[in-house]
């Protein structure tokens, strides 16, 4: 097994961990909560006034983010988290409030 990397017994990944990337394919769905709502604790900031959901694309083990700014949140996330963050930005228009 020369030159490949070993994860440990009982995790299981998708696609093999990148050396360097503050995130990984392994993140659990508890941490991808925890960076989902941290785009909403952030009181005032740019991304967080453009957002229309957050929640968690479990099989994708992303953060789906819910715009209708796609192009601009992407931009926001990247600056903000880098370019490996494991958000899928996708267009939605905002609900109604009943």
């Amino acid at each position: 097994m020369r030159g490949r990397l070993r994860v440990p017994a009982g995790t299981r990944c998708a696609e093999p961990v990148r050396i360097g990337s503050p995130f990984s394919r392994c993140t659990r769905k508890a941490q991808l909560w925890e960076l989902g709502e941290s785009l909403l604790d952030s009181t005032g900031s740019p991304v967080e006034r453009l957002i229309n959901s957050v929640g968690v694309a479990v099989l994708r083990n992303e953060v789906e983010v819910g715009t209708e700014h796609v192009a601009e949140v992407r931009r926001l996330l990247a600056e903000r988290f880098g370019a490996d963050a494991p958000f899928l930005v996708v267009f939605e228009k905002p609900g109604m409030l009943l």
